[in-house]
């Protein structure tokens, strides 16, 4: 029996592991020394934070083996797959019972489909897949199946599909909505001149609805996208740039989070804030909080846009118009918060 475990590298910055990601490293070197893990090689890519990831692990008794860098779990290299990673390495394979490969995203999701014949979601930082078979060869010939994953966790992003497909719906409905009603404002309404303030108010509000419901419509349908592809497309050098801001950010957060609690001599409130955060997003996945922040940001902002457009082109109706129009807002919202079904935990 051969095990080979496929592991993501921490969260770092521009390669180094700060305390987010040792926080990482530590969690998932107690998980596999908990799952009695002992390796006796370890297949690591060139680059510095699978590098240092790999240090990090290998601070444990239980799990130090040889190390050898492996050009086919690199970024960029020419050399890419399970072919060339097995006639890559120097350590004779057939007599390595547990393997633990430290790479990158999507190499990682590329070589676990090779291993197990199935596309499986990305894995993420400091995430690890174990596959099991009776030889390397049998590895080789696809025929590996999972034995545990770290986390393990069910996001149930299948049913949740089906949810995203009908937010994307909706969006696209009430932008095509809204497209109608600002076509008729430019075409069939006052001419520039003529315009008053409230015409003004509405073009722009309607405006301003489209622009997120369009961008709404985009990210339910990037979520509507199975997880075996979610690695396959490109990133932009802007995306790029906005995730590595992101990722500076938040190891801000976790050194600050860290000073205060060492200064405190124990556990403060604001790292705890921060490992419940990183266990939500365990937890979840991408897929919900995405949905959830898509609602929040984008498609509540545009229902409210379209409403001022609305309430805009009201303006110069009569006063009994204004206060019907304003109780039955009012009598809508009253009975939405009043019968919102209640599915938060205690």
């Amino acid at each position: 029996m051969v095990r080979w475990i496929l592991v993501r590298h921490a969260a770092h910055v521009d390669g180094w592991l700060g305390e987010h990601g040792q926080d990482q490293v530590a969690r998932l070197r107690d998980a596999l020394v908990q799952r009695q893990v002992r390796p006796t090689l370890y297949l690591v890519s060139a680059r510095r934070q699978a590098q240092r990831t790999c240090c990090h692990l290998r601070r444990s008794a239980s799990l130090r083996a040889p190390q050898e860098t492996s050009t086919a779990l690199t970024p960029e290299s020419p050399t890419a797959g399970l072919d060339a990673l097995v006639h890559s390495t120097q350590a004779p394979l057939e007599s390595q019972t547990t393997v633990v490969l430290i790479g990158h995203e999507g190499r990682l999701s590329n070589l676990l489909t090779e291993l197990t014949r199935a596309r499986h979601r990305p894995f993420p930082e400091a995430g690890a897949v174990c596959v099991t078979a009776e030889s390397v060869q049998n590895l080789l010939h696809g025929n590996g199946s999972i034995e545990f994953a770290v986390p393990t966790v069910d996001h149930q992003e299948a049913e949740l599909r089906a949810k995203v497909d009908s937010k994307k719906t909706v969006a696209a409905l009430l932008a095509g909505f809204v497209l109608t009603a600002l076509v008729g404002m430019l075409i069939e309404g006052p001419k520039p001149g003529e315009r008053l303030l409230a015409d003004d108010l509405a073009i722009v509000a309607f405006a301003t609805s489209l622009a997120f419901f369009v961008a709404a419509v985009y990210v339910y349908d990037l979520l509507a996208m199975p997880e075996g592809f979610w690695t396959d497309g490109s990133r932009s050098r802007l995306r790029r740039h906005l995730a590595r801001r992101a990722t500076r950010r938040r190891e801000q957060r976790w050194t600050q989070a860290v000073a205060r609690a060492e200064r405190s001599g124990q556990e403060e409130r604001w790292l705890r804030r921060e490992r419940e955060r990183e266990a939500r997003s365990r937890e979840h996945g991408p897929v919900f909080p995405g949905m959830v922040s898509a609602w929040s940001w984008l498609f509540t902002p545009g229902v409210l846009a379209a409403l001022v457009g609305f309430a805009a082109l009201l303006w110069d109706a009569a006063s009994r118009v204004h206060v019907l129009t304003l109780l039955g807002v009012l009598a809508a919202a009253v009975v939405y918060l009043r019968r919102r079904p209640d599915l938060g935990a205690d």
